[in-house]
């Protein structure tokens, strides 16, 4: 950030179990610090907050008369009640439901600001229904890609991957290893952040299965460009997934369900899969060649997902 910033300023997050006892919502009170109020006072910008959980001070009656937008990542309280209904142990499910339960009340906060945007389609609708009265804009994720690498051709194997110790990633890929693709004869990549021992067993029990446990950036990005099919699904509809958009600038076909694309405008860059029919779907896909013309009409789409462009938006707003 340092080449676009005058000054940059960090402030620790206070993740003391006291914080979860309070009204406001844990994301949230856990981001407040003292001397952030008085950095924001020292000039008369706009206030961009990143995420409704940043938006601890945007009913603070210092900041009363300062423009103040809002950069909503996804529908929290939605989120979180997915999660809660995800949720193995009895501490997650305890913490997700009065996360829940107070995201519902809090959000009641956004109505002391001038604009909202939002990073996906579904989520506009719902924020520009729930606030009449505040003008709400679609402004697509940013994201790390500068161009598009996809390799024409095959690849040898399929690939899942993302943050692996987040139940909405790694559950879907058990469900399909147990289920659907037990019998795959293809070799499947598991690549992530931080796999859950459920995960690791699970593997386990595959000979065609490689588990790539943290894997550098560079790493990751190979794999994806090597795959002959990146497989994203998801059991929560609400915000973005950046591994998907990654995965389109970068990979080959990319199987999606609908959960993983709700939202995005990306649901025709891919290919929208019904659980009981992947093991099919991957043997036919395992015949094609990914080609010039699929990655042009790809690119279309991927238009929206131009940085500089929504950057722009959002300075206009400021």
């Amino acid at each position: 950030m340092q080449p676009y910033c005058a000054s940059i300023h960090y402030y620790k997050r206070d993740t003391a179990f006291k914080n979860a006892l309070k009204r406001i919502p844990y994301i949230v009170q856990t981001r407040n610090d003292s001397k952030l109020l008085g950095t924001i006072q020292n000039d008369d910008f706009p206030i961009l907050f990143e995420g409704l959980h940043t938006t601890f001070l945007l009913n603070h009656p210092a900041l009363k008369n300062r423009k103040k937008i809002v950069r909503l990542h996804n529908i929290e309280w939605l989120y979180y009640g997915k999660l809660l209904d995800l949720a193995l142990g009895i501490k997650d499910k305890i913490y997700f439901y009065f996360e829940y339960k107070k995201l519902i009340k809090y959000q009641s906060i956004l109505e002391n600001s001038q604009a909202l945007h939002c990073i996906s389609s579904s989520d506009t609708a719902y924020y520009t229904n729930r606030f009449p009265n505040i003008p709400t804009t679609f402004i697509p994720a940013f994201h790390q890609n500068t161009e598009i690498k996809t390799k024409i051709g095959k690849g040898e194997y399929i690939l899942f991957h993302g943050n692996l110790s987040i139940t909405d990633n790694y559950l879907p890929i058990v469900r399909l290893l147990r289920n659907q693709l037990k019998n795959c004869q293809f070799p499947i990549i598991i690549a992530g952040k931080n796999p859950t021992e459920h995960l690791i067993e699970t593997v386990q029990l595959f000979k065609n299965i490689q588990l790539i446990s943290n894997p550098t950036h560079e790493d990751l990005e190979t794999l994806i460009q090597n795959a002959h099919i990146n497989i994203i699904f998801s059991e929560i509809e609400t915000g973005v997934k950046l591994k998907l958009i990654n995965t389109l600038f970068l990979g080959r076909f990319c199987f999606t369900n609908q959960a993983a694309v709700i939202g995005s405008e990306l649901q025709n860059a891919t290919i929208l899969v019904n659980e009981n029919d992947i093991e099919q779907q991957i043997k036919d896909y395992f015949q094609q060649e990914f080609t010039t013309e699929i990655l042009t009409e790809r690119i279309k789409y991927l238009s929206l997902y131009n940085n500089k462009d929504n950057a722009l938006q959002i300075i206009n707003n400021l």
